[in-house]
């Protein structure tokens, strides 16, 4: 009957699913081996993140951590995974991840924050990535996927925001200005397609105390350039309509506006303080 035509055609279909996961496996390497990766990881003060991030890169052949400074456990539990940890007093973002990245020595670098972590469908598309990437390749643009708010932030600009993390030691250096570092590379970057998590705020006063932060740090770095007074207006309003509207922030209702009314005072900030030390600290 009807019944049993469908039920033998799910048992082909479940038998057919299976055989094509037995062939892919067996042209793929496990999870659980190791490939010709380094992973560099800077932190301070990130117990509650760091074990999570180790463990996600566990089948990459080497994890150097490098430790600011940090006042809790997190050197205890780098130690645990991998014997390359080093003390290095802050010196900066783009210092720091230098310092890390010059510790290396596998053909390619993976460089991670302690709060981010590597899904294993992320882990084998990398694993595939260095095994087949041509000479001209240099890099691979990965996406970051945030939880926050109670939910994963694919709208607002957040998604998927690719940024270069995976390289190939010889042809890689950290650029850019504090806060906003990068890695450079000369050749191609190709993008990957599953995302490395990052657990960027704990909770909304975390988060306004990044955006204080960063906006100190990004003004300092910017010291020797002029602010009219008329951005201090325009970028924010056209920061917070291009995350609030443009790419769709309105969609997740009030977080959605939130983080668009926090990115908006991130630029705000940045400019005013910029702006009060071009004045010598007046206020006017």
């Amino acid at each position: 009957g009807p019944d049993a035509d469908r039920a033998a055609l799910r048992w082909w279909a479940q038998a057919v699913a299976g055989r094509v996961a037995a062939k892919d496996r067996g042209k793929s390497p496990p999870l659980t081996a190791t490939a010709a990766v380094s992973v560099a990881v800077v932190c301070q003060d990130e117990e509650r993140h760091l074990r999570r991030c180790l463990e996600s890169v566990a089948w990459c052949a080497e994890r150097v951590v490098i430790d600011g400074g940090s006042h809790d456990r997190s050197v205890q539990i780098a130690r645990e995974f991998t014997p390359h940890v080093v003390h290095h007093p802050w010196p900066g973002y783009r210092a720091q991840k230098q310092y890390a990245f010059d510790r290396a020595t596998q053909p390619w670098v993976l460089s991670l924050d302690a709060d981010e972590r590597v899904t294993p469908e992320l882990a084998a598309e990398i694993r595939r990535a260095v095994a087949r990437a041509p000479a001209l390749v240099d890099g691979f643009a990965i996406p970051r996927l945030v939880p926050y708010l109670g939910r994963w932030w694919y709208r607002g600009g957040w998604y998927p925001r690719r940024v270069l993390r995976l390289v190939r030691r010889e042809r890689a250096h950290w650029g850019g200005i504090d806060p906003h570092d990068r890695l450079e590379v000369p050749g191609t970057v190709l993008p990957l397609r599953y995302p490395i998590v990052h657990y960027t705020y704990a909770d909304v006063a975390a988060h306004l105390r990044t955006v204080v932060r960063f906006s100190e740090v990004a003004a300092a770095q910017r010291a020797q350039r002029s602010v009219e007074r008329g951005r201090l207006v325009a970028a924010p309003t056209w920061r917070f309509w291009r995350s609030w509207l443009l790419r769709s922030g309105w969609r997740e209702g009030f977080p959605g506006f939130f983080v668009a009314a926090t990115d908006a005072f991130y630029v705000f900030l940045r400019a005013a303080i910029m702006h009060q030390r071009r004045n010598g600290g007046r206020s006017e």
